[in-house]
């Protein structure tokens, strides 16, 4: 939980919390446009992380990236929206439609929250973990549901 909003700032210090939990960096990483920076794209490139991020939101033209003076940092840009736009790229890309999005879908429409109660950073932090505690055992529930019948038909 943070109160800084630019995604940008977040990916290098998941990236070492990542490293100090698992042991490693991943090999493997995709993010949305939020995260992307040029900054973002060298750390990755330095740490052996084969960055997916994307460049550009829904809607906006392709060529668009084209047609900007080819600045260092916009040249790093145009070279990620080629390796997103690549048949491996839009595979590895598109899990996380089926990985990180669906959660946020079912916390927001099935469960209907969509802002936070409380004030302060503390507060919302644990606010936030009461409502993944929750979803996570309403996904237990129906692991378990279907377990039960599974074993009752058998």
């Amino acid at each position: 939980m943070t109160n800084q909003p630019p995604d940008t700032q977040h990916l290098v210090p998941m990236m070492e919390r990542v490293r100090e939990t698992c042991g490693s960096f991943p090999e493997l990483l995709s993010a949305d446009s939020g995260y992307l920076s040029e900054a973002n794209i060298t750390y990755c490139a330095a740490h052996g992380i084969d960055a997916y991020l994307a460049v550009r939101r829904k809607g906006d033209d392709d060529a668009s990236l084209g047609r900007l003076p080819m600045t260092q940092a916009r040249e790093r840009q145009w070279e990620m929206h080629q390796k997103v736009s690549t048949p491996r790229g839009r595979a590895i890309y598109g899990r996380r439609k089926v990985i990180v999005e669906p959660v946020f879908g079912q916390i927001k429409q099935a469960m209907g929250f969509r802002r936070f109660s409380l004030r302060g950073l503390g507060k919302v932090a644990a606010e936030w973990a009461i409502v993944c505690l929750c979803h996570n055992m309403l996904k237990l529930r129906r692991t378990l549901g279907v377990l039960r019948l599974s074993a009752v038909a058998a």
